[in-house]
């Protein structure tokens, strides 16, 4: 029976627990995924649809002048296109795919300076409820890597000692 004296004693998890604090201080720049694949806000769709497709990217920063102004995501190019697709006209899936990418794109921009921690990229991701956060350099704001679900959960695996 868990009491506030067994409360108050050290154990065995206590001696776990200072080096997870200490691990969720450490910043975005040492998990980040650097370079990431990204597009311009006047490409159109139709390339940037490709380049996710061909990569395999679920989420692409939109910069403009290396800053972020956005996010596109799988989900965004769904939700252009008009379902089912058959009944659509080819000249209305060429206008969509003609569009610059700017007006499909999720806004605004989520974004972290490298120097912020990994817990706040977590919490950060869990109030705006989105998969994926830009990081910017702190001075200049232009982007230097990104944060994925994919990249917490690799890195929470390495911290527990198992391979993701």
């Amino acid at each position: 029976m868990m009491t506030m004296e067994s409360l108050s004693r050290p154990s065995a998890v206590d001696g776990a627990v200072e080096p997870l604090l200490a691990w969720l201080e450490k910043p975005l720049s040492e998990f980040m995924i650097r370079d990431p694949l990204t597009a311009d806000e006047g490409e159109l769709v139709r390339a940037v649809r490709a380049r996710m497709i061909h990569s395999g990217a679920g989420h692409l920063p939109v910069l403009s002048g290396g800053r972020p102004v956005g996010m596109v995501t799988v989900r965004d190019l769904a939700r252009s296109m008009p379902i089912p697709l058959t009944l659509v006209r080819r000249a209305e899936v060429a206008r969509l795919l003609a569009m610059p990418i700017a007006q499909v794109m999720s806004t605004p921009a989520i974004t972290l300076p490298a120097t912020a921690t990994f817990d706040e990229a977590v919490q950060r991701m869990v109030k705006c409820n989105v998969g994926s956060i830009m990081v910017t350099d702190p001075r200049s704001g232009k982007l230097v890597g990104l944060i994925t679900r994919s990249t917490i959960t690799r890195a929470v695996a390495t911290l527990s000692g198992k391979s993701a």
